[in-house]
């Protein structure tokens, strides 16, 4: 039994080269919608067909997240790093190949449009090994005390990628959607996003390594040695972990209230050039405005983990916050008229700062709730669904936009009803969610038995310090949800 654990310098590389690509591949994802008008132009297809670049992704999610997991368990994080950034890069350079027949040829900008759309579909993926692998990630390569800051950090990667995909585009892109020889900047756009996706391949491939030469934690040892037992039922235990979940209330409550309001920003992300010009928004203001919504969306996240690590106090937290996105998609639409950027851009913030922050809080909520089963198969589960229920979101929105297209000034316009309901539905659900604090409880349990045993000679260790558990703001030997906060101090061991 290992008593000593070492971390390894070129955990940084790891943890650099994962952003990297996490980073890129958000970009990718969301670079066509704030100059959607354009991009219809300069493919000579109605928006709609434009909104496949993204909506693909969400379809692709659910597979995507099996074929990554299966890959995982039989070859590693090395191999499935990089062959997801190689997906990634092969999808961007067809894109550009795209894009460059619709430029060089206006009579194929349909076959350009198709081609451009595969490339889309493949970087797709990708998308699920760089958003369910952080926390594997940071388990494998970092220690406890900087574990949570590794998943933090390569989880924040994805909506900073996002925050680029909506600010860079409409700085390079421009022309008359009138007028489809007047778009410019599209292959420099495509080119720039296949350089990026290339060295993000380079890297993974020369410098990315499967795992350190020793585990960096006792936990890590064990699920290791669980791993390696267990190889060959990967798959069984996945539906099992799926069906008891899908059986539990608590989880379904998380699922639909996460799956609607994950929805809700996919859509809104999506269509947010169409969204704001009926606000007489043009698509550099549509941009700044998703660009806006999600830098203070990395801000409001950091701070939410930074209070769930202080607190514990996941229930309280993610009921707050479900709360109090309700009352921001209320002041977003109250607020965004035409000629009001300052007051939208304020609004748009403002809802970014509490909606982004929902997803660390959901994710530590659903592991925390749904202990012992996998993290990765219940993460993946509101992720998926999630994305599914984008899929109808997106179009619906986009028929009710078109069929309201001209500012009257109306407030409750037939787009911003079908948003506020969702809003409404997933904060009536997410105000259900009893949850127990199961991953928590279990580890009060452990440290009361390392308290009532003594480690044996035979595991060569002896106790530095008594393990000690202190729990404030609730009763003796419970969790509580008024902002418990638990001061686990390990037993440290160390060879005699």
């Amino acid at each position: 039994v290992m008593t000593t654990f070492v971390v390894y310098r070129a955990r940084w590389l790891a943890l650099l080269l994962f952003c990297f690509c996490v980073l890129v591949n958000g970009m990718l994802w969301i670079a066509f919608a704030p100059v959607s008008d354009l991009v219809a132009s300069f493919f000579g297809v109605r928006e709609t067909l434009v909104d496949l670049f993204a909506v693909s992704w969400n379809a692709l999610y659910a597979p995507g997240t099996l074929l990554a997991s299966y890959l995982m368990a039989q070859q590693g994080l090395r191999t499935v790093t990089v062959l997801g950034s190689c997906a990634m890069a092969l999808g961007a350079f067809l894109r550009l190949v795209g894009v460059c027949i619709a430029d060089s040829w206006s009579s194929l900008r349909l076959l350009g449009y198709a081609v451009t759309l595969l490339g889309q579909v493949m970087a797709g993926l990708a998308q699920p090994v760089f958003l369910n692998a952080p926390a594997l990630l940071a388990a494998t390569w970092f220690g406890l005390e900087e574990r949570d800051l590794a998943t933090a950090l390569a989880s924040f990667c994805n909506p900073l990628g996002n925050a680029l995909g909506q600010l860079v585009p409409p700085l390079i892109v421009a022309g008359d959607a009138e007028d489809a020889g007047s778009v410019g900047g599209m292959v420099t756009l495509a080119l720039l996003q296949a350089g990026l996706s290339a060295l993000a391949l380079l890297g993974a491939y020369a410098l990315f390594d499967d795992a350190p030469p020793s585990p960096p934690s006792r936990s890590t040892q064990l699920r290791q040695q669980e791993f390696r037992r267990s190889l060959d039922s990967h798959l069984r235990e996945v539906l099992g972990d799926c069906q008891r979940l899908l059986r539990d209330w608590n989880f379904q409550a998380l699922l639909w209230s996460f799956g609607i309001g994950l929805c809700a920003f996919n859509s809104l992300m999506t269509l947010i050039n169409q969204y704001v010009a009926v606000e007489d928004y043009s698509d550099d203001d549509a941009g700044l405005f998703g660009g806006i919504f999600i830098v203070c969306g990395l801000a409001g996240a950091l701070v939410a983990a930074l209070v769930m690590q202080t607190t514990r106090a996941y229930r309280t937290i993610y009921k707050t916050a479900f709360v109090a996105s309700g009352g921001a998609f209320v002041m977003l639409i109250l607020v965004l008229r035409p000629g009001r950027f300052r007051l939208g851009a304020m609004a748009f913030g403002i809802l970014g700062s509490i909606m982004l922050s929902l997803l660390p809080i959901t994710i530590e909520t659903a592991v925390e709730c749904t202990y012992p089963s996998s993290e990765e198969v219940s993460v993946g589960l509101l992720f998926s669904f999630g994305n599914l229920l984008t899929i109808p979101t997106v179009f619906g929105m986009e028929a009710l936009i078109n069929a309201h297209e001209d500012y009257d000034g109306t407030a409750f316009t037939p787009v911003n009803i079908l948003l506020l309901t969702l809003a409404g539905v997933a904060v009536a659900i997410a105000l259900l969610f009893q949850g127990d604090y199961k991953r928590l409880a279990a580890e009060y349990a452990v440290i009361e038995d390392m308290q009532a045993n003594q480690l044996s000679d035979d595991e060569n260790a002896v106790w530095q310090s008594p393990p000690i558990i202190k729990v404030y703001g609730g009763k003796s030997g419970s969790v509580d949800d008024n902002f418990t906060t638990a001061l686990l101090y390990g037993a440290r061991s160390a060879s005699r």
